[in-house]
């Protein structure tokens, strides 16, 4: 569903960026960009003293399905320019055009059949050979840094 939402809490081209490329946001930028609703010195209090202060003002329940301003002020014009920059940057990958797709969908879609439509997208991601070959290099490399009857708690040497 994130490729459904982030889109409408911060906007399409920024979830574009963020979604295709994996970019970290620091929290100054999600706030600004309205992915999280404050930024706290420590989490259990500020948390706690936030959902006090929506209860206080009798803040409304915000669904995230429900707000398509942003995404409804999106060009979706501007799409498929955007999808060719992604697939230039992607070098070959699938995923991230696959990302793209989905984030279109956002854009073009009711909320239900955009998830829908990210679900089927990312099904065939999932069952790709690329996919497959991305997993099998995760694990093997994981795998290459064990060295056969050493205990993984051996300390390291300075």
């Amino acid at each position: 569903g994130g490729t459904q939402r982030l889109p409408r809490v911060a906007g399409v081209e920024a979830a574009i960026d963020m979604i295709t490329t994996g970019k970290f946001v620091p929290a100054g930028k999600a706030l600004q960009l309205g992915i999280i609703d404050a930024v706290v010195d420590e989490l259990v209090p500020g948390a706690v003293a936030f959902a006090r202060k929506l209860v206080e003002d009798g803040a409304p329940l915000r669904r995230v399905r429900d707000m398509d301003e942003k995404v409804k002020a999106f060009d979706a014009a501007k799409l498929p320019e955007i999808r060719k920059q992604v697939v230039k940057a992607a070098r070959g990958q699938m995923s991230p055009v696959g990302c793209f797709d989905a984030v279109a969908g956002a854009v073009t879609l009711p909320f239900d059949e955009g998830l829908k439509n990210e679900r089927e997208i990312f099904g065939g991601l999932m069952a790709s050979d690329q996919s497959k070959a991305l997993r099998h290099i995760f694990f093997a490399e994981r795998e290459a840094l064990k060295i056969p009857d050493v205990p993984g708690d051996t300390p390291t040497l300075p």
